[in-house]
């Protein structure tokens, strides 16, 4: 876990050296696919706004006092959107006040974890028949954990063994601790002033599913919309060594239309 008071100073560094990182692979793409990558994220103006689950944690002390910290998965992720925004020399900030409109919006975790997501999900997404079935006490762990209120799209089940997990407009996606989660891709647009990307899961592990199909699947992202909004759900189904594997993305981009 990092310190959230360290995150943007080190990943401000971090941006400046992956400019200049020659052996970067992200540096090495042909012209036609630094295109491809381009109109995928389909920039507006010259900034990028980027967040992460921030997990809100208690320090072992007397006084109780709190501490917000970004987990070592999700460094490593923005590590590598980063590598991508850095080949199209865009400045990143990881706070709202030192971005100047228009800029595009990319946040990672779902709207359990985020703190804009649910947001977006709660006011933006009222029409998208969105739905998320949680356990109560997971429910309760996870409000704490993560500092947040959640919308009317929560539905916390008082059964031990009831279902838990994901539904997009009547579709259903599972999520087993350990076993299976589901990833989810979204992008679109607020007129002319931002574009906004969110890629997340319901757990950990879809999140990181999400982040690992949109960098190495840009391209193929690409093929199947061109520059134009998006909206892909996949299972995840993870392996007996914790790593996730994504399923074939539902395509559910006709929801774009229901986003306010």
């Amino acid at each position: 876990m990092i310190n959230l008071n360290i995150f943007g100073r080190m990943f401000n560094n971090l941006f400046e050296v992956n400019i200049h990182n020659k052996d970067n692979p992200i540096n090495n793409l042909d012209s036609e696919n630094v295109f491809k990558m381009k109109e995928i994220f389909s920039f507006k103006g010259s900034d990028c706004f980027i967040t992460a689950p921030i997990l809100t944690i208690e320090k072992p002390t007397n006084t109780k006092l709190k501490q917000d910290v970004v987990l070592m998965d999700d460094v490593i992720s923005i590590n590598a959107i980063v590598d991508m925004i850095s080949l199209h020399k865009k400045r990143i900030s990881f706070s709202p006040t030192n971005i100047a409109s228009p800029y595009t919006e990319i946040h990672l975790g779902g709207p359990i974890v985020n703190f804009l997501t649910n947001k977006y999900f709660s006011n933006d997404f009222q029409n998208i028949n969105f739905k998320w079935h949680v356990k109560e006490k997971n429910y309760d762990i996870i409000s704490k954990s993560f500092n947040l209120q959640y919308g009317n799209y929560v539905h916390k089940n008082n059964c031990e063994n009831e279902w838990q997990g994901m539904v997009f407009d009547g579709k259903d996606y599972e999520y087993i601790e350990g076993r299976k989660d589901c990833s989810f891709l979204i992008k679109y647009s607020i007129k002319k002033e931002k574009t906004i990307h969110i890629l997340g899961g319901c757990g950990s592990k879809g999140r990181i599913g999400a982040v690992n199909y949109f960098v190495n699947n840009f391209h193929k992202i690409y093929e199947e919309h061109g520059k134009k909004p998006y909206f892909k759900v996949a299972e995840v189904n993870i392996d007996n060594k914790g790593i996730p594997h994504t399923m074939k993305f539902d395509d559910l981009s006709y929801l774009i239309k229901k986003i306010k």
